[in-house]
């Protein structure tokens, strides 16, 4: 959901809270220095004065800092709230995620996700973005190093949405449709060939959106299936500078198995049309696509493929831990070739920041087949 590194400190911050709490859970029959206690006792309030329960659900707010090559030093704060229907079933949670950052480089970010079921039979995903800052143009299929990129000044603004409804015949189809509405303002002034989107635009786009979805949980499911398929059309009879249509197809299965631990797989396609921009191309990197990728390494093409399988098991108290491994492919045309697939291995660590709802923040570690590696640190698992 967040940008790679944003929330370090904030992770950092939390494990070292949580472990104080957590030893202080332990510590009744041992007896400890006063100074101990009293590190103990201060971890403790720490944590109550960033959780704030209200009468439906739970505020979290966290303070956010990270370092990166292209940001520099980042600071901010991320709240979040999460909340449950009077009645509602069990597996569904509303999340609202908030970010609002800015780096020593002139980044700033703001970022509003909504997650939302209403009465059993609506769901709705929105996104409201605002980002200035620098990004890096990438070729198709590149994989070069940082510094054979080109960075170009950018500001995003707009937003996106989902809206779904059950059908009533099933407990799990749904349908409806998206709409996408963003604003780039590009300033790239290294590339003198003729590239779609060198100058930025208005991009919009509509279209269908169908899913079947039969997990025990949204943030954390340990069975089930699910499948999530739609079109989005970008056209100017909605106002876009560009047309072109993207496709994308996410299938999910997850298991039960040694005891606690949970298997899951997932397999994603994703295409765009020969006039799309540039800064719409699919993309492989980054915290939930090859997460041994690094941001400035991602891999852009007009079709990717992707299948993965992760391992997530209980290790202590909020703390689980996750073994997974990716494997992956970008290219102009839907056949992937052999000699051409990328393997990703990694592992990573999850910190539960809710006593009650499995809402997590994950660092995950991950390795690439050609050398490379990334590390990420962000809110909610990657699938």
């Amino acid at each position: 959901m967040f940008s790679p590194k944003v929330v370090i400190f904030t992770s950092l911050f939390i494990f070292f809270c949580s472990f104080l709490s957590a030893q202080s859970e332990s510590k009744n029959d041992t007896i400890m220095p006063a100074f101990v206690e009293d590190v103990f006792k201060f971890g403790e309030k720490v944590l109550d004065k960033l959780t704030f329960p209200v009468d439906d659900g739970v505020w979290v707010v966290y303070p956010s800092a990270g370092y990166g090559k292209r940001s520099g030093f980042e600071a901010g704060v991320m709240p979040v709230y999460s909340w449950r229907e009077n009645g509602f079933e069990n597996r569904k949670v509303n999340t609202l995620a908030l970010l609002m950052q800015g780096s020593v480089k002139g980044d700033f970010r703001f970022m509003n996700d909504i997650e939302y079921f209403h009465k059993d039979k609506w769901r709705v995903d929105s996104r409201i973005d605002w980002f200035k800052g620098y990004d890096i143009y990438r070729k198709l299929n590149s994989n070069n190093s940082v510094d054979d990129k080109t960075r170009y000044s950018l500001k995003r603004r707009g937003a996106s949405a989902e809206f779904l409804t059950r059908l009533s015949f099933s407990s799990g189809v749904h349908i409806g449709g998206e709409l996408y509405a963003y604003h780039y303002d590009l300033d790239i002034s290294d590339i003198t060939t003729n590239v779609k989107g060198l100058y930025g635009g208005f991009v919009s786009g509509i279209g269908p959106v169908f899913m079947y979805d039969s997990r025990n949980h949204n943030l954390a499911p340990s069975s089930g299936f699910f499948l999530r398929g739609g079109v989005l059309v970008y056209d100017n009879l909605w106002f876009s500078d560009f047309d072109f249509v993207e496709y994308y197809f996410d299938i999910r299965q997850f298991n039960s198995v040694l005891g606690n631990s949970v298997l899951g797989f997932q397999y994603i396609y994703n295409y765009t049309s020969n006039d799309a921009p540039f800064f719409k191309l699919p993309e492989l990197g980054g915290k939930d696509r090859m997460r041994g990728i690094g941001y400035s390494r991602w891999i852009v093409d007009k079709h990717i493929q992707m299948v993965r399988g992760e391992l997530r098991f209980p290790v202590w108290w909020r703390f689980g831990g996750v073994f997974f491994t990716e494997t992956g492919f970008a290219g102009d045309s839907f056949s992937a070739i052999y000699d051409d697939l990328m393997l990703t291995c990694g592992l990573g660590l999850r910190f539960r920041i809710h006593p009650r709802e499995p809402l997590n923040i994950r660092f995950d570690a991950g390795f690439t087949s050609d050398g490379q590696s990334g590390f990420f640190v962000t809110l909610r698992e990657a699938f």
